[in-house]
């Protein structure tokens, strides 16, 4: 389907006009007289396309709400993002380098939600989340519990052995990443559950 007309677009994702609605209208209408007719994609997230290629065009005519990251300096950006790629599924969704720092943001698309890397040149080093302070990843089975907390001991960075703590904890792993930050990999917690139990509880 083609683009609809801007005051549509409006309707249909239900925002009211603002001045940096307005302006964005304007860019995109400086956009579509370069660019010519354009095929128009609802499934488009342009929310996360906006964070992966940097935002200068448009104004976001929301903001985010609530927890959106945790951050950690790092030693070498290239091994987190490998790490945390293999280990919790995150890919990297912005990037930015200057001659002081390297930063990158993974996150792993089930939620607005990102760890944000930081290798600087000037920034002291900090001391490492843990032994028992982590990061909580779940993962899709019992099975990939096991699988990787394998993984992490074939490379010596296993910091406790699968455990199953019943519900709603379930059985976890607890894993180093490379500058000793406690991750843990788990399947049949119940974070959702609990929480949306307690929001709909009376009070």
């Amino acid at each position: 389907m083609t683009a609809p007309e801007l005051p549509d677009r409006k309707k249909v994702v239900g925002f009211r006009v603002t001045e940096e609605e307005a302006l964005a209208r304007k860019n995109q209408r400086k956009l579509l007289e370069l660019l010519g007719k354009l095929e128009w994609d609802n499934l488009f997230d342009y929310k996360i396309e906006r964070t992966r290629i940097g935002d200068t065009c448009y104004t976001s005519p929301m903001s985010d709400l609530g927890l959106t990251h945790v951050a950690f300096l790092v030693k070498d950006i290239e091994r987190s993002i490998a790490f945390y790629a293999k280990y919790a599924a995150m890919k990297v969704v912005h990037r930015r380098d200057d001659e002081k720092s390297k930063v990158a943001w993974i996150g792993d698309h089930t939620r607005p939600f990102v760890i944000v890397l930081v290798e600087s040149r000037e920034a002291a080093a900090e001391e490492p989340l843990g032994p028992f302070g982590h990061l909580g990843v779940a993962v899709e089975s019992r099975a990939e519990v096991e699988r990787l907390a394998g993984e992490a001991r074939r490379e010596g960075i296993l910091a406790r052995e699968p455990k199953d703590s019943g519900p709603p904890v379930g059985y976890w792993t607890f894993i180093a990443d490379p500058d000793g930050n406690m991750l843990e990999l788990s399947y049949g917690q119940e974070v959702a559950f609990t929480e949306q139990s307690a929001r709909t509880r009376p009070k």
